[in-house]
């Protein structure tokens, strides 16, 4: 799907779920020969979903919600009368930051808004009101980047049953936020034992091209900055491998002068070539946890992302990909190796 802003860029997903609830049941019994004696009970639901845009998801589900008991007032002879629906709605979700919405991962809040058919079984003769009700409620959904999560929920069916329901829930597929207005489906990393780490391979080479002589800069992470280099492009007129030269200050995001200055060419390339569509990579080592890894991964793309975005590059030419740690080119434990793991690398996906 092309890239760009808003939700027309959102990858629609899957999810589905199964839970319990604590609820209230309350039939009406005015006319009866009835009065209620217990009104709480357990049930259990499952649901399967859609998520349509950032704030969007279409739900259905089914639930059995228990039953209540009832005397007669005559003789105290109790009465079971069970509730089951089935039920669909929209849930539209707020109060997150657009990379949490997009990913959905992180604390979701969201209210719910649909129509709920009950069914009751009993066999005695109570008043029924329509089949159809409204169904309401809001809650939260809290999920990992693993695509599991669980959910909280206070809900109402109709006027007779209510329910405080938690879920385990499960999204399908994945997607990554590239922090200039859009996500990118990927597929999650497998994690990488020091026994399935790759040999160790060379650096692609490019000509190299002469350039201004800058200021002395901070120190990189890595021991020596590597001569500043073209995009290195391919035989077929693709580009493909390591952007060598286009470095950031030790454990932050922001580019170097450097490394602006051969995002320049890249851009000035990519803008000669617009139906180029290239993919940004990014990677560290492993000297941080894996999910500090991943998040300075994804805010250095997101960088290099807006970086060629602020020098004409159009939005539909570029995605992007954070691996963190994963994938190591070589050792990460001497200066060498974890110069070659920190790295930024580009992928033509269509030209």
């Amino acid at each position: 799907m092309p890239s760009g802003g808003g939700n027309s860029d959102f990858d629609r997903s899957f999810y589905a779920g199964v839970g319990g609830a604590v609820t209230k049941l309350t039939p009406a019994t005015d006319g009866t020969i009835f009065e209620l004696d217990s009104s709480e009970s357990a049930g259990a639901l499952g649901f399967i979903g859609m998520d349509f845009s950032k704030r969007l998801s279409l739900e259905a589900l089914t639930a059995d919600l228990g039953s209540a008991t009832l005397r007669q007032t005559t003789n105290g002879a109790p009465e079971d009368i069970g509730y089951s629906t089935i039920a669909a709605s929209g849930l539209l979700y707020g109060f997150a930051s657009d990379r949490n919405l997009f990913e959905r991962t992180g604390l979701l809040p969201y209210v719910r808004l649909g129509l709920s058919s009950m069914s009751n079984e009993a066999d005695i003769a109570l008043e029924s009101e329509d089949n159809v009700q409204v169904w309401f409620g809001g809650g939260a959904d809290y999920m990992l980047e693993s695509g599991f999560g669980v959910r909280a929920e206070l809900t109402s069916y109709d006027g007779d049953a209510q329910a405080a329901q938690l879920s385990l829930l499960y999204r399908f597929g994945d997607r990554r936020f590239n922090g200039y207005g859009n996500s990118t489906p990927v597929n999650r990393p497998a994690p990488v034992t020091p026994s399935a780490r790759p040999a160790p391979q060379p650096v692609p080479q490019s000509v190299p091209q002469p350039v201004p002589q800058p200021a002395p800069q901070p120190r990189s992470e890595s021991p020596a900055t590597p001569a500043p280099s073209a995009a290195p492009q391919s035989r077929s007129g693709g580009l493909n491998g390591v952007l060598r030269g286009v470095e950031f200050a030790p454990r932050t995001a922001d580019l170097t002068p450097i490394a602006q200055q051969l995002l320049d060419r890249l851009a000035a390339l990519l803008q000669s070539r617009p139906m180029m569509v290239v993919e940004i990579r990014t990677f560290t080592d492993s000297a941080q946890s894996t999910s500090a890894a991943l998040a300075l991964t994804r805010a250095r793309a997101a960088t290099v992302g807006r970086y060629l975005l602020s020098k004409g590059v159009g939005r539909t030419q570029l995605r992007a990909k954070a691996f963190g740690s994963a994938s190591p080119r070589a050792s990460n434990n001497d200066a060498g190796g974890r110069r070659l793991n920190n790295r930024v690398e580009i992928t033509t996906l269509s030209q």
